[in-house]
């Protein structure tokens, strides 16, 4: 198609990409109505066959909270529901189930799962969808039901009737396969780029015509219409459609390794992954001076409907790899109230797509393209790609995850519980203190940093690894997040009655918004007596670590309109003129002199928490008369400081090992 449309330089790019077959189902309600249910493999599922009866939870955070003994030899039942919204943050809220639950479940004894299906179609069709297993934990069957059936399940188990399934998935796993990378250009007046990107793969149940046969059809045309002005355009537009978007990402993964010599030539990059919904805001991952030129493109669009949003976007998954790389990327938000009815289902067909949804996107696409190809300043860098690629959060996050260590609740609440894993040998051992980051906010959890907690196990450290409620939980925020870690911190006390902990060596380490927290929290017992947050005695530490910390929050909360800048806001309840006093009280610039030793660990190119704060702190703290040491990890960005073995890895041990005499 690319060919007779007059594309050019078309070609195929080889990509080795996961083979797996979903085979038969059946899932069965028992009992004295016995009903067949409609139900299909989530994407990734083993095969097997389990007949065990339910327990129902709402969350994979309610799942985690249960006893062992609630879990072990049944059928978790995941029953979260997708609210239908214009902007796929239903999706975005919900999809957790699919993705983390059976991980989650396996990790705790289940036998299977069964999750609601994460789609808005109230038809008796399930949808379908990736599931990522924890290779440390058993891998159990996995199938999403049709909200129908989900339903009466849910309806049964609150009249307090039993409830029993029998799932069978006939699954299987084979060897890896061949699939490509498809691209085709309009050349241009020089080597620069603009990129359209969209995905060539759909889930097997049925032809995938919005995700992604739209997408496909919206860059295509997009592209033709731009170049058919009949003059060359300033850039060269490059449409790829990338292979298995569904299942890991494979063709965006190498592409961007295929290309990452050329990666500096492009100016932007969007992508269209979101069915046949008209195209409602532009948003973007701009530097900042070059925003008025998004705003520009935006006043452009405004004839079909376009409004102009922020400088916060990801551009589509198949662009995340390149993003991370420094390419700026632009998202044009479609309306997505339909979408979720057809995604991964059989009803994702040629005669569900809106037609006149799908002709305004065209247009919206197609008069961003030949803007981007024409605008002669660029958009910049985010970051700069001269420096070396760091990594990403999507990298950080799919790192594999150890087996779990202890789960132990510090409170009552759910969210309010700790992971202790303790080394091989005779104690009394010193004890690491790890508290997440993720801006506060309920979308990110400690999982990522399991890895660096059983590598510092491994190197005979006792780890305390803590989860809390944050912005967006019931009970976080203010004063419910600085509360919690505090009584986690504390609770090590109980925790040194069963287990071999040595108290006088225990040390705080915190990643980025943890980071704050870990360098609070000596200071809790200076804070007035009528402070929500004061503690009579709080546990002493040795030392605090921060990695990649996040020292002074009212600086960071006026940094840019960023998920995280904005998450200062959002946990301490608004910005420094509106709750200046919660900002004195855990803000660490302001609570120095902290008293205790201090490292602080900092990316040179780490563009979340730029260094610039670290260096502020450092000046700061030592006036202050603290003992505060920095160390500048090149190259390096956000993450790499929590990766065990990574370039930080022996700069943390040996502060470590410092701090406690080791």
């Amino acid at each position: 198609t690319f060919k007779q449309l007059g594309f050019h330089n078309v070609h195929a790019e080889p990509v080795s990409v996961r083979h797996w077959e979903r085979g038969d189902i059946r899932a069965e309600l028992l009992g004295d109505k016995p009903q067949e249910l409609v139900a299909v493999a989530l994407g990734g599922s083993v095969g097997g066959n389990v007949t065990a009866p339910v327990v129902m939870v709402e969350t994979v955070d309610d799942l985690a909270a249960l006893p062992p003994e609630a879990v072990k030899g049944r059928i978790v039942f995941l029953n979260r529901r997708i609210v239908r919204t214009h902007d796929g943050s239903g999706y975005g809220d919900a999809v957790s189930i699919r993705v983390k639950g059976p991980a989650e479940a396996g990790r705790r004894g289940a036998l299977g799962v069964v999750v609601r299906s994460v789609g808005t179609s109230r038809e008796r069709i399930a949808h379908t969808g990736a599931t990522r297993y924890d290779d440390a934990a058993p891998k159990v069957p996995a199938a999403a039901l049709s909200n129908v059936d989900a339903d009466l399940i849910e309806q049964q188990i609150k009249d307090g009737v039993p409830v029993k399934l029998r799932l069978h998935i006939g699954a299987r796993e084979l060897p890896r396969a061949q699939s490509a990378n498809v691209v085709g250009e309009i050349p241009g007046q020089t080597d620069e780029i603009v990129l359209l990107g969209a995905h060539l793969d759909s889930w097997d149940l049925g032809p995938g015509a919005n995700d992604d046969g739209a997408g496909v059809a919206i860059v295509t045309e997009a592209a033709r219409l731009a170049a058919a002005t009949g003059r060359t355009l300033r850039r060269t537009l490059r449409v790829v459609l990338f292979a298995n978007e569904e299942h890991g990402l494979e063709g965006a993964k190498a592409y961007a390794k295929a290309h990452a010599a050329e990666l500096g030539k492009y100016v932007l990059a969007t992508e269209a992954d979101f069915g046949s919904g008209a195209v409602l805001q532009l948003n973007a991952a701009v530097d900042a001076e070059s925003w008025p030129s998004v705003a520009a493109i935006a006043e452009a669009l405004q004839p079909v409907g376009v409004s102009l949003g922020k400088n916060v976007a990801h551009g589509g998954s198949d662009l995340g790899p390149m993003h991370e790389r420094g390419v700026p990327v632009l998202d044009l938000r479609q309306d997505g109230e339909l979408y979720f009815d057809v995604h991964h289902t059989v009803a994702d067909t040629l005669e569900n797509i809106d037609r006149a949804g799908l002709s305004a996107s065209v247009a919206a696409f197609a008069a961003t393209a030949y803007l981007a190809a024409e605008h002669a300043p660029g958009f910049g860098r985010t970051p700069d790609l001269e420096a070396p690629h760091v990594l990403g959060w999507k990298e950080t996050a799919a790192l594999p995850l150890p087996a779990a260590g202890e789960k132990i609740p510090y409170g009552t609440d759910p969210l309010q519980f700790g992971e202790l894993r303790i080394p091989e040998g005779v104690g009394k051992f010193p004890v690491v203190e790890l508290i997440h980051g993720g801006c506060w906010l309920s979308a990110f959890d400690y999982a990522y940093m399991t890895p660096l907690a059983e590598a510092l196990r491994q190197a005979g450290y006792a780890v305390w690894t803590v989860e809390y409620r944050r912005a967006g939980d019931a009970g976080g925020g203010w004063p419910g997040t600085f509360q919690d870690v505090g009584a986690a911190t504390d609770y090590l006390r109980t925790l040194a009655g069963r287990y071999p902990l040595d108290l006088k060596r225990v040390v705080a380490v915190g990643h980025s918004a943890g980071g704050q927290l870990a360098l609070w929290l000596p200071t809790r017992g200076r804070l007035a007596e009528d402070s929500e947050l004061h503690a009579a005695e709080p546990l002493a530490l040795a030392g605090v670590v921060g990695l990649a910390a996040i020292p002074d929050l009212r600086s960071y909360a006026a940094g840019p309109e960023q998920s995280c800048h904005a998450g200062v806001a959002q946990v301490l309840g608004g910005l420094p003129a509106q709750v200046a006093e919660r900002y004195a009280q855990v803000s660490p610039i302001e609570r120095l002199p902290i008293g205790r030793p201090q490292i602080l660990v900092q990316g040179a190119l780490d563009t979340i928490v730029p260094p610039a704060g670290a260096h502020a702190y450092v000046k700061a703290a030592r006036a202050a008369g603290e003992r505060v040491r920095l160390v500048g990890i090149n190259p390096a960005g956000h993450f790499e400081p929590v990766v065990p073995d990574g370039p930080a890895w022996e700069a943390l041990r040996a502060g470590l090992a410092a701090l406690v005499g080791k």
